[in-house]
């Protein structure tokens, strides 16, 4: 058993630091659910090396800190985006991330 297993965090942070963090908490074992915004997804999504990954919005630096997580985009700004962060449209949640419980 990993020391953060059974934990549920749910990172909205944006470039580094934050997402760094929050990596290190899934690679502990914690649930990592990533949200971003759908017209402002993280900016690291376009940096990297690999020039092609990066047009498709998936560069190096995004997939390395992205992995072990779950992800979903809302807007926040939306009633119903917010309910769904709040936990209480679940049948979205499970639609979007079916790898894990909710």
């Amino acid at each position: 058993m990993r020391p953060f297993e059974g934990i549920r965090v749910i990172d909205v942070t944006h470039v580094l630091a934050g997402p760094f963090a929050t990596y290190q908490l899934a690679v502990l074992g914690a649930d990592v659910i990533k949200v971003e915004h759908p017209d402002d997804p993280d900016q690291s999504r376009g940096a990297g090396t690999d020039k092609e990954l990066n047009r498709r919005n998936m560069g190096t630096a995004f997939l390395t800190q992205s992995s072990n997580k779950r992800s979903i985009t809302l807007d926040l700004k939306q009633a119903k985006d917010r309910d769904i962060l709040k936990g209480h449209d679940r049948r979205r949640v499970r639609r979007e991330l079916p790898a894990g419980r909710v």
